[in-house]
């Protein structure tokens, strides 16, 4: 009899751990997924939103490089011609000295910055950043032009 107990109290002692190892392995389980599987996946999502994010704003820029425009100004009788220009995000200006006299484009705040342009020469100037570009010569500062950028 003491046998049969002892028996028996083995076969309740074994699955009694059985039972307690498999819910600590759930438990073990639970936590490395919650801690390594859903937050992959949640970067997982959150890298593919911004992948996405990066495909839309190259595309907008290929949109804006390929609509890029590019507008001539003369610089004649010691004048920018037209003095007053709006330009695109993204568009060039190109000054050309079609004066006997040399020249520059000078930004008042930024912007463009030429060297001297002698009879002939051109300069251009790309306008990445929308605002308000007031530029002069520094030659001669009574020449003045403005580009204004949307």
């Amino acid at each position: 009899m003491e046998q049969q107990n002892k028996n028996s109290y083995s076969k309740k002692s074994i699955w009694k751990w059985i039972i307690i190892y498999l819910v600590i392995g759930v438990i073990v389980y639970a936590v490395i997924y919650y801690f390594f599987f859903s937050n992959n996946q949640q970067s997982f999502y959150s890298n593919n939103s911004q992948n996405q994010n990066q495909q839309n704003q190259q595309q907008q820029n290929t949109q804006q490089n390929t609509t890029a425009k590019t507008t001539p100004v003369i610089i004649k009788n010691f004048a920018f011609s037209p003095a007053q220009i709006t330009v695109n995000k993204g568009d060039t200006v190109v000054w050309t000295n079609n004066d006997t006299a040399p020249h520059t484009v000078t930004g008042d705040n930024g912007g463009p910055d030429s060297p001297t342009l002698q009879n002939g020469a051109t300069y251009s100037y790309t306008f990445n950043t929308a605002g308000t570009f007031p530029y002069y010569c520094s030659i001669h500062p009574m020449m003045k032009g403005i580009v204004t950028v949307q």
